[in-house]
Formats: C-alpha cells, sequence, structure tokens
C-alpha cells in the first residue's frame, strides 16, 4: 500500500476514533470560536491524537518515497536499450528545450496588498487583472454592493 495511502487513513481513522469516544463519553468535545478542543482525563483517548500524528508524518514522507521510485525507474530503461540508438535522439530533445521558452508569473496577496511577480509581461499583465478582480470582489461583498 502506498505511504500516502496510509497516511490518509491513519488520519480518517484517527477522527473517526476520536468521534466514537465523544459519542462514548470518553472525551468531552467543545469549540471555542471557531476551533474545536477535546477533553478528557482517560489515556485512552490519546490513541486517536497519535493515528492524526503518525498520519501526518507518513503524507510529509510520501513524496521522499514516490521521487525515489521515480528516479530509479526512470534510468532502468533508458539503460536496457541500445546507448548509440538513444543518444541522437537525446541530442534532439535537450535541442527542442533549448528552444522552448518558459514563462511564469504570480501573485501573493498578503492582506489587501498584492505582490505580483513573473518574468514575462503577459503573465504579469494576467496576474493584475486577476488582482484588480479579486480586490473589486472584496469591496462588494465588505460594502453589500452585489
Amino acid at each position: 500500500m502506498k505511504t500516502y495511502k496510509v497516511g490518509f487513513l491513519l488520519i480518517i481513522s484517527g477522527f473517526i476514533l476520536s468521534l466514537i469516544f465523544a459519542v462514548l463519553g470518553i472525551d468531552k468535545v467543545g469549540l471555542f470560536l471557531f476551533f474545536p478542543f477535546i477533553i478528557s482525563t482517560n489515556p485512552v483517548s490519546i490513541i486517536p491524537f497519535l493515528l492524526i500524528f503518525i498520519g501526518f508524518i507518513m503524507l510529509f514522507i510520501s513524496p521522499i518515497f514516490v521521487l525515489r521510485n521515480e528516479y530509479e525507474n526512470k534510468y532502468d530503461d533508458y539503460y536496457n536499450n541500445d546507448i548509440y540508438q538513444n543518444l541522437n535522439q537525446d541530442k534532439n530533445v535537450i535541442n527542442e528545450d533549448k528552444n522552448k521558452k518558459n514563462s511564469f508569473g504570480g501573485l501573493i496577496m498578503v492582506g489587501p496588498i498584492p505582490i505580483i511577480f513573473g518574468n514575462d509581461k503577459k503573465m504579469i499583465y494576467i496576474s493584475m487583472i486577476i488582482v484588480v478582480i479579486i480586490i473589486l470582489l472584496y469591496i462588494f461583498f465588505i460594502y453589500h454592493l452585489l
């Protein structure tokens, strides 16, 4: 079973077990503002927290295993084929990659202040249009204009 699936399974089982403990009366559940909290004096109620914690650790570790497997499998196919046959194909792929231009752009909203970045004017203009739309929607919703 994949590590990310195990992580999700542990997190979901931790939440379900916590819900079962709350229904059985082992734990007391409350809500402070919008933050949920659980109160218990029973040492068994630590099990759901451990399951959730281990699940998050599994989710953080899973990309390492996925990338390791992809890295190992990538070069297995290359070395199994004839090296001289693939040599000319690799040169063509490298030349095609050099001709492509990568462009990026993005925005970060820090409160009402937009931070726009990019390496292409077109992407920066698109980001500016998105920022204007977001700010207009924000103003409309705040002042109940919609």
